[in-house]
């Protein structure tokens, strides 16, 4: 089954974060995956990097990854 979620939001924030230099494409950053969606797909629902500390269970991935899968899936289908 092919499905989209909206990241949107997301991404203008992780290209505004790369453009005003807080972030690189290759650092790793820490996802929050929500709920199941669809088809076993655990959406990412939040980001962090640097030092800061979340509460939330998370998994580390690069910025160049989290872009890629966040286009992917953001594409309507």
């Amino acid at each position: 089954m092919k499905f989209s979620y909206d990241y949107d939001r997301l991404l203008n924030e992780l290209h505004s974060d790369l453009e005003e230099g807080l972030i690189d494409k290759t650092d790793i950053i820490k996802i929050v995956r929500g709920d199941k969606y669809s088809n076993e797909y655990y959406p990412i629902i939040d980001y962090y990097y640097d030092d800061e500390e979340t509460e939330e269970h998370y998994a580390e991935l690069s910025v160049e990854r989290v872009i890629s899968e966040m286009e992917q899936y953001n594409t309507i289908l």
